[in-house]
């Protein structure tokens, strides 16, 4: 999900390095780096690409997560955030093309602020190879917080629920309008 839950100012955009521990059949670590920009009140666009240690996988991945119900004093935040990703494994490939309905919502603690959610992103996998198509889903939960002014520490958890991976996420981006 990275950061496209977190509540951003109009216009602004964010770069973050993503550090992801899979285990899943690999129990590798992994690096990435994300660039998100907020197009409006209502859209948050992102592109992303990410490489396991020892595997020789890559993925490359864009999305868009559009606002359905803004967060206020007792209502959370929902939106649903397409996307689509480029998978290379070790023997396959895959195109992967999905939906991320989520909830969050913010609130503070002894003067820190906390931004949790909670998504259930469901998709197609295509094996480029066989044109098999492949019904993944996960359930992913984390909490973004930020620590200084331009700087966001996001935490992110993910369970695979099929043809999907187990992995924890830990995120940094730096904010700028």
């Amino acid at each position: 999900m990275g950061i496209s839950t977190h509540p951003l100012k109009i216009h602004s955009q964010a770069f973050t390095a993503e550090m992801l521990g899979h285990m899943g059949h690999s129990r590798e670590i992994g690096m990435g780096m994300r660039y998100t920009r907020d197009l409006d009140y209502f859209k948050r666009f992102d592109v992303a690409v990410s490489a396991g240690e020892n595997s020789q996988s890559y993925l490359i991945g864009a999305g868009l997560e559009v606002e359905v119900l803004s967060e206020d004093i007792e209502t959370p935040r929902m939106g649903i955030k397409g996307f689509y990703q480029y998978q290379k494994e070790l023997f396959a490939n895959y195109s992967h093309l999905g939906i991320a309905p989520n909830v969050s919502k913010g609130f503070s603690l002894e003067g820190m602020e906390f931004f949790p959610f909670l998504a259930l992103p469901v998709g197609m996998k295509i094996d480029n190879a066989s044109d098999e198509f492949i019904y993944s889903a996960a359930l992913s939960a984390g909490v973004s917080v930020p620590v200084v002014r331009d700087i966001l520490v996001n935490l992110e958890l993910n369970r695979d629920l099929g043809a999907s991976s187990d992995y924890i996420g830990l995120l940094i981006s730096w904010m700028w309008n």
